[in-house]
């Protein structure tokens, strides 16, 4: 093997440089498989190559593999202990991971070289909170917020412990003094939104919803919180258009097609509503209410055979269940066997007989 010489040192070294620049290059233009193999074959060559295991930590992340991103980040550490950012990315991963003490560790370890970074309170404050110490948690997540109030996130964490610690008018005191600054802060909104709904301010909540709904359109949760509240309030050709849109990007949403069960019943169209129960039974097969709902409207269709199918399917899962023993009733009556609709009835008021 030729030896490194004063002459080849800095063809090699810039030969390293070149090829870190080319995978960069892939990295920031989103080819990141292409990348990742890129900087592995960098690291057989510059094992010490801080900005390489740095990348390689996010490549990592990027398909999802937390356990490596740590590793990954761990070496950079280990290579500048004194990098804060790549101890904050490390400590992050062990969060996400659940190991909580290497996590905490992480943060505390930020902590010790700058007291008042607020990502490290804040970290450390979800640390607290998985924990289950919710004063903690607000403790850290106050911290945050006092060494960086503009943080996006620092004052809407405190106000979610705060909700949970039943100070509601502390936590919208506080989503209220976030979304004054900053007017398009998502999670300020959510935060805010859960509040009103809390508290029983339906409308006031729907308009919160809505807002952050605008900022991110892509959230199923919240198109759903959005469609829920529209329902709730009776407005329900709206909120069944709203469901329209959310099952168009979430297919398998089983409360969505739950609601849209309801919505087609309230506008009499017992043949959706029992195609909406159908589907939402599908994805949970256990679900004794949907099951019933949607054996109800069979009956009601005058579907005896189904409807019964149906009642028998819940009776399967929960022999007692009164209800499928009155829906049975129903269709024995309505087959004209009174006698075994009086038997169904009476064997419902045994099970329940406070129906």
């Amino acid at each position: 093997m030729p030896m490194l010489t004063s002459e080849n040192k800095p063809a090699a070294e810039n030969e390293i440089a070149d090829q870190f620049k080319s995978a960069d290059r892939l990295f920031s233009q989103g080819a990141i498989a292409e990348a990742e193999e890129a900087f592995k074959a960098l690291l057989i060559r510059s094992p010490n190559h801080f900005l390489v295991h740095i990348r390689l930590g996010f490549c990592a992340r990027h398909r999802h593999n937390r356990p490596d991103a740590a590793s990954c980040f761990q070496s950079a550490s280990a290579l500048d202990p004194s990098h804060i950012g790549v101890r904050l990315e490390m400590a992050t991963d062990f969060l996400e991971l659940g190991r909580l003490d290497e996590a905490e560790a992480g943060f505390r370890g930020v902590l010790d070289m700058a007291p008042e970074n607020a990502w490290a309170h804040i970290g450390l404050g979800h640390c607290t909170r998985r924990r289950g110490d919710r004063l903690a948690s607000l403790k850290c997540f106050l911290a945050a917020a006092i060494h960086d109030p503009d943080n996006l996130w620092a004052k809407p964490e405190a106000a979610v412990d705060l909700m949970e610690l039943n100070r509601l008018d502390e936590a919208a005191a506080l989503y209220a003094e976030v979304l004054n600054s900053q007017p398009e802060n998502y999670a300020a909104l959510i935060g805010l939104a859960d509040y009103e709904k809390r508290v029983g301010n339906l409308a006031e909540s729907l308009e919160s919803y809505q807002r952050a709904l605008r900022l991110k359109p892509e959230s199923i949760k919240v198109q759903f919180e959005v469609a829920e509240l529209l329902f709730r309030q009776g407005a329900f050709a709206e909120a069944e258009v709203a469901l329209g849109d959310l099952l168009s990007g979430a297919p398998d949403h089983f409360l969505g097609h739950i609601r849209m069960g309801f919505c087609a019943r309230y506008r009499n169209d017992r043949e959706a509503a029992t195609m909406y129960f159908a589907r939402a039974s599908k994805i949970d097969p256990r679900h004794i209410g949907v099951r019933l709902e949607g054996a109800a409207d069979l009956l009601e269709l005058g579907r005896l055979d189904e409807a019964e199918a149906g009642f028998r399917a819940v009776l399967a899962i929960v022999p007692e269940e009164a209800s499928a023993l009155i829906g049975m009733g129903h269709c024995a009556r309505r087959r004209g066997d009174r006698a075994g609709a009086l038997n169904y009835f009476l064997m419902a008021a045994t099970c329940d007989p406070e129906n």
